[in-house]
C-alpha cells in the first residue's frame, strides 16, 4: 500500500470560476491581415418630438418641415479696396519653409546648384487665391520650378474688392558649407 501523503497546513485553493464565453461572431467579408473591423456607427438620434414629427411627416409626403428664419448680421464686414504690402509679405514669409523645401529637394537631384536666385510672378486675385504663376525660363522644367509653381498656387491671401494684385518677389537660395 502506497504511502498516503501527510496533511498539509495550508488549506487547499478553490478552484476557479470560469465564466461563460460568448459564442464567436459570423464570419464577415474578409479583411487583410493586421486591420480591425470598422466599428459600427451610432444612429442618430432625434431629442425633440418636433424634429421626430417633422421628419415623419416628411416621410409621408408632406412637406412640413419647420423652416427657421436667418437674419443677416448687422455689422458686414467690408472688404478692403486692394491688400497692403506688409500683408503680402507676410503671407509669403508664412510659407517661407516651404520655398525652402523645393529648394532642398532640387538640391538632392541636382547638388551642383548651390546657388539660385528666382523672380517668383504671379497674380492675386479678388478672392485671394494666386494664378499666372510663372518662373524665370532658366529654371523651367526643374524640379524647383514645379514644386514652386504647385506651392504658390496652394498660397491664400485675404480677399479684396480690386482688381488682380501682380505680384514679382525675388527669392535667393544659397548653401552652406
Amino acid at each position: 500500500m502506497p504511502d498516503a501523503a501527510p496533511p498539509s497546513s495550508t488549506p487547499p485553493c478553490p478552484t476557479p470560476r470560469r465564466t461563460p464565453r460568448r459564442p464567436p461572431s459570423p464570419p464577415g467579408p474578409p479583411r487583410a491581415p493586421g486591420r480591425r473591423a470598422p466599428s459600427p456607427r451610432p444612429r442618430p438620434r432625434w431629442k425633440t418630438e418636433a424634429a421626430t414629427g417633422a421628419l415623419a411627416a416628411l416621410d409621408r409626403g408632406r412637406v412640413e418641415a419647420p423652416v427657421e428664419k436667418v437674419e443677416a448680421p448687422a455689422e458686414v464686414e467690408e472688404l478692403p479696396d486692394t491688400l497692403e504690402q506688409r500683408t503680402i509679405s507676410g503671407v509669403i514669409k508664412t510659407n517661407k519653409r516651404g520655398v525652402e523645401g523645393c529648394y532642398q529637394r532640387q538640391l538632392k537631384r541636382d547638388p551642383t546648384m548651390r546657388q539660385a536666385s528666382i523672380k517668383l510672378r504671379f497674380n492675386i486675385e479678388r478672392t485671394g487665391q494666386t494664378s499666372n504663376v510663372v518662373l524665370d525660363e532658366k529654371y523651367k522644367g526643374t524640379e524647383l520650378a514645379a514644386c514652386l509653381e504647385r506651392l504658390v498656387r496652394r498660397w491664400r491671401f485675404p480677399a479684396f474688392k480690386g482688381e488682380a494684385i501682380p505680384v514679382e518677389y525675388p527669392v535667393l537660395f544659397h548653401t552652406s558649407l
